[in-house]
């Protein structure tokens, strides 16, 4: 299967865009409407399952560093965060990749539509 440069050009131009999150706040709370994949491209993020409000102490969280990412599963369904993500103690660039948006861009690809 090869991929279209066109098309990865039409992801990048109208589904993705720049984030900037500083230190110490949220970047997403548990039960807020997921639309979009999270990319890590500098900092460190903090993720707590099932909480809703920052701890004292970060025992128990996931560390998510530059090179990974979240949220997939906003590509593929509906879905609410299960938890809560906050950046660390430096600010955090973040790359989102629009959930409804990369599904327009998905469906105008003709290798793919009838499969939408």
């Amino acid at each position: 299967l090869s991929i279209d440069k066109t098309f990865i050009s039409s992801i990048c131009q109208t589904a993705m865009s720049p984030k900037s999150v500083m230190p110490m706040l949220d970047v997403f709370a548990l039960g807020d409407e997921c639309k979009a994949m999270y990319f890590v491209v500098a900092g460190q993020l903090a993720y707590f399952r099932g909480l809703s409000s920052r701890p004292n102490a970060l025992e128990g969280c996931t560390t998510v560093e530059a090179g990974r990412w979240v949220c997939e599963y906003a590509l593929l369904m509906a879905w609410k965060h299960r938890g809560l993500m906050v950046t660390m103690q430096t600010p955090c660039e973040l790359a989102l990749l629009d959930a409804g948006a990369f599904l327009s861009v998905l469906r105008s690809w003709p290798l793919v539509r009838d499969y939408c």
